[in-house]
């Protein structure tokens, strides 16, 4: 059922309708609620609406169930600098810097650049073991 609930969210997401998707998915929170891929989708589709702390909380939950899933520890940078909460957004690139292999670690890199092409970052305020890197 749980693989059946991701199908859908997925179809939905894919979409770009993320209204609908929250919609979706606070229906369906008792079923998909033990899957960090449900969580991630809360949290993409929460910030892509205008609410960056439900979607740090929903990027949290899913790294509770997978502590090790890149793509989460970026969205929750991401989601950290839209609610301009630039140490804990420094906080999980040091760690990102300290705990994955280096692969894992150009996806932020790339992030942290992203950010910076569109303003929303300045290179100062990217910590100093980091901004060799971008």
């Amino acid at each position: 059922m749980a693989k059946t609930l991701l199908g859908m969210a997925n179809r939905i997401f894919k979409t770009g309708n993320m209204q609908e998707l929250v919609t979706f998915l606070d229906e369906n929170m008792k079923e998909g609620s033990k899957q960090a891929e449900f969580w991630q989708l809360y949290g993409i589709a929460l910030g892509s609406i205008g609410r960056p702390e439900a979607s740090k909380k929903a990027f949290l939950a899913a790294l509770k169930l997978d502590p090790e899933d890149s793509m989460t520890h970026v969205n929750l940078i991401t989601a950290n600098l839209d609610c301009a909460d630039f140490n804990s957004a420094f906080d999980g690139i040091n760690l990102i810097f300290e705990t994955l292999p280096e692969e894992e670690q150009m996806i932020v890199i790339d992030a942290l650049t992203l950010e910076m092409e569109r303003g929303r970052l300045a290179l100062e305020q990217i910590p100093i073991s980091v901004r060799s890197f971008v």
